[in-house]
């Protein structure tokens, strides 16, 4: 029981620290993961539900630490990332444990790593099945709703529906306060409107994005947003 208390800990940081379509803290666990696995193979540990969807979570998010940060230690959008560096060994070991945590009625990590799932699947971002995932954070937000859940199925409406439609969800979030303070709601605020040609709107996200943002890496990024979306001319 110690030990499955332990795993469920984890899972607590992880819901805590979860971002868009990451989990930027998620590397921290890797010795806890292996830990884990070394304790379900020697049959010392029993998986089963949300437990065993939780492992397949950390599994498959940690399969692609080394294609999150470049070598100047700069964030790496995920479809920008290498995927020759995600571990495919490690996501072959996840997916069986999420096809076992989808059986049923599957729980709140059940369908988180079913999207993370999904993710690893694709060998090349244009693989990506964004309707799957859409579909997923639509079941997650009905079983386990947040405005993060909300935020990040925006994501996933933009690769789907448009940047419109996706804007027009963290409008309604950003309406409601609830994630003001939380940089991720800006930061996509303004990448759908820089897509959609918004630059004054895009450039007052960034700004306000740039401002909450804590981690180094998160701020060179943003600064670069705003750099772009400030060079970029503007209609008459």
């Amino acid at each position: 029981m110690r030990r499955r208390s332990a795993v469920f800990r984890a899972a607590h940081t992880i819901k805590g620290s979860a971002g868009m379509l990451q989990l930027p803290h998620l590397v921290a666990f890797t010795h806890g993961v292996e830990g884990v696995l070394d304790q379900v193979r020697q049959g010392e540990l029993q998986l089963g539900g949300e437990l065993t969807a939780l492992l397949a979570l950390m599994l498959l998010h940690d399969a692609r630490r080394d294609a999150r940060i470049d070598a100047a230690g700069d964030i790496v959008l995920l479809d920008e990332q290498d995927r020759t560096l995600w571990h495919e060994a490690q996501i072959a070991e996840a997916l069986p444990l999420v096809d076992e945590a989808m059986q049923g009625e599957p729980g709140s990590f059940g369908l988180q790593a079913a999207i993370a799932a999904v993710h690893g699947r694709a060998k090349r971002k244009e693989d990506t099945d964004w309707g799957e995932i859409a579909r997923l954070y639509e079941r997650l937000e009905r079983i386990d709703p947040s405005p993060v859940v909300t935020l990040n199925r925006a994501v996933a409406v933009s690769m789907v529906d448009g940047h419109a439609a996706a804007l027009a969800i963290v409008d309604a979030l950003a309406a409601d306060g609830a994630l003001d303070g939380y940089h991720l709601l800006h930061t996509a605020r303004g990448e759908f409107a820089q897509r959609l040609g918004r630059l004054a709107e895009a450039e007052k996200s960034y700004a306000r994005a740039l401002e909450l943002a804590s981690n180094d890496s998160e701020r060179r990024f943003l600064s670069r947003r705003l750099t772009q979306v400030r060079q970029r001319p503007r209609r008459a």
